[in-house]
């Protein structure tokens, strides 16, 4: 119906934002919780209509959720623990969390806080700003550890985890 092919756009940099504006049917999000995915929407299509002239309604937003499914809660809860335990008992989920966030990963200590000042540092470059921005504000917000944001985040790729039956989510 719109004419082209549905361009889709991740990234929530200002390039990657500008370029959704611009162009994008549908922009993919990392949000972790309602505000940060309004915010995002708001960005984006408020730049639409005040850079680009576009409808701000003809950008559409899709967070990106990782369901983790049971028949009951319990079960649900027992494969979301599995998960997690993969995730914190393995090397490559540290080096992974370091590498999306754009930080060494001897910085990165399980039991503390993430590495602000490093964070912080001109010259920090995550590698998905959309990413780091949203798993960091979820840090700050809820004094989170690295094994936290590991269990929480790398298992599901950067985005949302729900747990519970699919009546539930």
């Amino acid at each position: 119906p719109q004419g082209h092919p549905v361009v889709l756009q991740a990234g929530a940099s200002e390039q990657g934002i500008d370029l959704a504006a611009k162009y994008a049917d549908a922009v993919f999000c990392a949000a972790h919780n309602l505000q940060q995915g309004k915010d995002f929407a708001r960005k984006v299509k408020s730049r639409a209509r005040a850079v680009y002239g576009r409808d701000p309604d003809s950008v559409l937003i899709l967070p990106g959720l990782w369901p983790v499914l049971g028949s009951t809660e319990a079960e649900a809860r027992e494969r979301r623990d599995v998960l997690a335990g993969l995730s914190t008992d393995s090397v490559d989920a540290l080096t992974s969390l370091a590498a999306q966030l754009g930080l060494p990963p001897d910085s990165l200590d399980l039991d503390r806080e993430p590495p602000w000042d490093l964070i912080n540092a001109p010259g920090w470059k995550p590698a998905s700003h959309g990413f780091a921005n949203s798993v960091l504000q979820a840090a700050r917000n809820e004094n989170l550890t690295v094994r936290d944001l590991v269990e929480r985040h790398i298992a599901g790729g950067g985005h949302r985890m729900v747990v519970g039956t699919p009546e539930q989510i």
